[in-house]
């Protein structure tokens, strides 16, 4: 007979997610941190004197990439994370462009690189996603992400609006179900209804420049 021990742990990572008892994305946020800016440690030493082409594509890459780790389902509610993961970017931007004076603010120096604020490249990702998927795009169901569209049009923008489950906590108010929901709600139905996903995803970059 084989005996098992079960151990509470306040904290545990899945998938390379952080997910802690609490339901708070901090934890999982200071990891990705802590990684895209040892990753910056690397591409610095590395890439001393190479052109900002070759500086941009590795930050994008490998920097970028490890601080919004499963940044789909997680939004950061705290002004502190968001900071945390802006960071990374600002400081990447100064390395490209060899520029560590205040000369330039960062939207213009993000502008001349072609990148977005972290804050709406996620808002991408997860309208992205919303749009995978109810067209099977993805292997997950609507049902498995409580996506549940309405019935009725009655004021809504377009033929894919989503029923928006109320959330009493924070953590709950931006998880993915709640708050992707609000912002896909808001979508023209230009972007909703297209054919396809490359389609999308151009309608919904000029729609988020505009």
């Amino acid at each position: 007979m084989l005996l098992y021990f079960l151990f509470h742990m306040f904290k545990g990572t899945y998938l390379g997610i952080t997910i802690t008892g609490t339901m708070s994305w901090s934890k999982h946020i200071s990891v990705c941190g802590k990684k895209a800016n040892s990753q910056m440690c690397f591409l610095g030493r590395n890439l001393k004197g190479s052109l900002r082409p070759l500086k941009r594509t590795s930050f994008v890459t490998l920097g970028r990439s490890l601080g919004e780790y499963g940044s789909v389902a997680c939004e950061p509610y705290l002004g502190k994370n968001k900071d945390t993961l802006e960071h990374i970017q600002c400081r990447a931007a100064h390395w490209i462009n060899q520029d560590f004076a205040t000369t330039l603010s960062l939207m213009e120096m993000l502008g001349a690189l072609g990148l977005e604020t972290l804050t709406d490249h996620r808002r991408s990702a997860r309208l992205t996603m919303m749009y995978k998927t109810p067209h099977h795009y993805v292997g997950l169901t609507p049902e498995e992400v409580s996506l549940q569209v309405l019935s009725c049009r009655s004021r809504a923008l377009h033929s894919w609006k989503l029923f928006h489950h109320c959330t009493r906590t924070e953590e709950l108010r931006d998880s993915f179900s709640a708050h992707a929901i609000l912002e896909w709600n808001s979508l023209p139905a230009r972007l909703t209804d297209a054919d396809s996903l490359d389609i999308f995803q151009s309608q919904l970059t000029w729609y988020m420049t505009d």
